[in-house]
């Protein structure tokens, strides 16, 4: 919960131009066949990892995608990727509008399972996050300090504030591009 109210607070809204028109998914889904995309991406919902985690695939396993992206998003990303992405290592297919919409079509009526949708979220254990903050607050200050720092958080400050540490902590930004992180180091020992 704590790294969501993070990104969620630090999120940068993008402006997806819309896309006009409709096109067609059943093209689509052959267009991903002809253009190489299986190569890299799976469209399985029950796709199974082996053992070390993995998909044995490149790119993100695409089912679920029209659950997660708009339509339109799908469409500008699948158009030009680097220009969303800059270090993104998906390849400009030089798809042609038509053929980008009628795959992005096709893409957004991938959809998660239901639960997807209608999870609800655990809710935070204020307990349990003021004694990870605490620890947090401890690596720089005395006990009496930490304490009195917390105290003038509210929830959602505490939970951007352990939402932060907990990212700096694991290395998500290390693979995520993650508002605040972008000078941050790299988490792996320097190897030269």
């Amino acid at each position: 919960n704590s790294i969501v109210a993070y990104l969620y607070d630090h999120a940068r809204p993008g402006q997806i131009p819309p896309v006009a028109g409709k096109g067609d998914a059943a093209r689509g889904v052959k267009l991903l066949a002809d253009r190489g995309c299986f190569g890299c991406h799976l469209t399985d919902p029950n796709a199974q990892r082996d053992l070390t985690g993995s998909y044995r695939q490149f790119g993100p396993n695409l089912s679920g995608i029209g659950s997660k992206a708009s339509r339109d998003w799908i469409y500008h990303w699948i158009s030009n990727p680097k220009e969303w992405n800059p270090d993104t290592k998906m390849p400009n297919l030089r798809l042609s509008p038509e053929d980008a919409l009628d795959i992005a079509e096709y893409l957004s009526t991938l959809k998660a399972p239901p639960a997807f949708e209608t999870t609800v979220l655990p809710k935070t254990d204020e307990k349990v996050l003021d004694q990870i903050a605490l620890y947090f607050q401890m690596s720089t200050r005395t006990l009496f300090d930490a304490k009195a720092e917390l105290a003038k958080m509210d929830l959602h400050g505490r939970e951007v504030y352990v939402g932060k540490n907990l990212i700096a902590h694991y290395g998500c930004y290390a693979c995520h591009a993650i508002p605040g992180f972008e000078d941050a180091k790299p988490i792996g020992t320097e190897l030269t």
